[in-house]
């Protein structure tokens, strides 16, 4: 996955869009204490979509300020982790977390489908 520097989107996402940020953790909130409030999902998706076109248009930015070939855009979807998980990079009181106790402790994926066909030969 690419997409900006965590540090440099935190900066963006804490500099320009505090009242975003404050609006989508009063909207988790709104759907962990009612799952099914489709609502609450429906707004976080909103933001999350403007801020996620804004940060694009800066990773282009990035890209370019930084000689990077822009032929990733064509071939890639940026992925912007403290956009998409910001209660994790950030606190309830919008400042960014400590560096250790941003993210996640560990990420789980699928097994390669090829290496399980191969087990069953």
């Amino acid at each position: 996955m690419v997409g900006l520097p965590e540090d440099l989107t935190i900066k963006i996402l804490k500099e320009k869009h505090e009242n975003e940020l404050k609006r989508l953790f009063e909207l988790r909130k709104e759907y962990l204490d009612d799952p099914t409030k489709e609502e609450a999902i429906k707004e976080i998706n909103e933001i999350k979509k403007k801020l996620r076109k804004e940060l694009d248009e800066e990773f282009k930015n990035y890209l370019e300020e930084n000689n990077l070939p822009l032929e990733i855009l064509e071939k890639t979807k940026p992925f912007h982790w403290a956009l998409d998980f910001w209660f994790v990079f950030f606190d309830e009181n919008l400042e960014p977390k400590e560096k250790e106790e941003q993210g996640f402790d560990a990420v789980i994926g699928n097994p390669p489908y090829e290496r399980a066909n191969l087990i069953k030969k």
